[in-house]
């Protein structure tokens, strides 16, 4: 299967123990700097099928198609290097360094990322007004996951499976949701909306049926079809006969009872980037679709991968069962619609770096912001269109404390 997010994106829920961040020593001397408008960056090209943003919010204190404020705007003081409407720059080797050791993290004492370095830093800079904080790394992190995301606070909701309120005290933020950090991509995207969605699952009682084949929190060999994986249940198809549907399978040779199942090429972990829309099941996990919009998830019994070519997985399994989301209901209780404050989310996109990013890659960071955050139009979808139109998540990321 493809696609996958190391494993080391399932041990978010565990708080670091490195020491605190100290105080940074006031600079001062620095002139002040107005916000700069970065180059235009060329967007590569998506893979066939992905579709952008059709309906743009308005970009406060944007202007044109930039998105950046003019030389009048704002202004500030290092550490802060580059600062655009959506995506800044810091000067801050610790938290730099910090930031990439949370994606090498191995499960191992002594080699997670101490990510309170990393809100402290952000935070001696910007007020506390977001939900999410997204770093992305400096520079590429051979070896370390593509993303990673660590809860800060978090409500207890049972129905999807959070029968525990996370509520981090040593953050420096009472009211951040996650922090989620992603591995610099020249391509300007990431696992952006997969790590976004680990803030609602996948938490589900294994009893279910998700989740199985050491794939943690994600759906693993099932059709859930989502950012978390899955595969696509429209395309679930018999070896044998050819083509045949899962109810007229021959068994395998030599295995009674046991049958091989082919399905469009698809990631037990994740799908697509950021171009897979949320799932139905994922959308009721957000609390964005009611059950009644959730068609049964199919579930190969006793599942295992049993190879991939280009464009097609094979799946060996006991037959084909299925869960319904009045199974969920029944385990976990009915999921509340999500509030209309809990639908208007904000991000801030920052980079935390040894020296000055060029303005090439900044002008890649303030483009994946401002295209995630449906501010700009480009050629991967926003958080808002992933949804449906669901929901928002504003990656304005406004002026720096004074």
């Amino acid at each position: 299967m493809r696609g996958s997010i190391a494993l080391a994106c399932l041990l978010t829920l565990t708080a670091c123990e490195a020491p605190r961040d100290p105080d940074r020593e006031p600079t001062g001397q620095a002139p002040v700097t107005p916000k700069q408008t970065p180059p235009a960056v060329e967007t590569p090209e998506e893979p066939e099928g992905a579709t952008g943003p059709t309906a743009m919010t308005g970009a406060t204190g944007s202007t044109g198609t930039s998105g950046m404020t003019g030389a009048t705007g704002p202004t500030f003081l290092p550490p802060i290097a580059k600062l655009s409407d959506y995506a800044v720059n810091i000067i801050d080797s610790a938290a730099a360094a910090e930031a990439a050791k949370f994606l090498k993290y191995d499960g191992t004492a002594g080699t997670d990322g101490d990510l309170r370095v990393v809100t402290k830093a952000f935070y001696k800079e910007f007020p506390d007004a977001f939900d999410y904080i997204y770093v992305i790394t400096q520079a590429d992190v051979p070896g370390g996951d593509y993303g990673r995301s660590k809860p800060i606070h978090r409500a207890a909701i049972a129905s999807i499976g959070h029968a525990q309120a996370v509520n981090l005290t040593d953050y420096g933020t009472t009211r951040l949701k996650n922090v989620i950090v992603l591995k610099w991509s020249a391509k300007g995207s990431g696992p952006t909306a997969h790590e976004t969605l680990h803030s609602w699952g996948m938490h589900l009682d294994a009893t279910l049926g998700f989740g199985t084949n050491n794939v943690g929190s994600h759906w693993g060999l099932v059709g859930a079809n989502g950012q978390h994986g899955g595969f696509d249940p429209a395309t679930l198809r018999c070896q044998s006969p050819k083509s045949a549907t899962p109810l007229d399978c021959n068994p395998i040779a030599g295995q009674p009872g046991r049958f091989r199942y082919l399905v469009a090429s698809f990631g037990t972990f994740a799908n697509g980037g950021d171009t897979k829309p949320f799932s139905p099941i994922e959308l009721y996990l957000m609390g964005l679709v009611p059950a009644a919009d959730v068609q049964p998830i199919l579930r190969p019994k006793n599942a295992t991968s049993a190879g991939v070519d280009a464009t097609t997985d094979s799946i060996d399994a006991d037959g084909i069962e299925q869960t319904t989301v009045q199974q969920v209901v029944a385990k976990h209780g009915a999921r509340p619609a999500a509030t209309a404050a809990e639908k208007t989310l904000t991000g801030a996109f920052v980079v935390f770096s040894d020296a000055t990013l060029s303005d090439e890659k900044f002008a890649l960071v303030d483009e994946w912001a401002a295209v995630f955050g449906h501010h700009r139009q480009g050629k991967r979808p926003s958080f808002q269109t992933l949804t449906g139109g669901r929901a928002t998540l504003s990656t304005a990321i406004g002026d720096p404390l004074p």
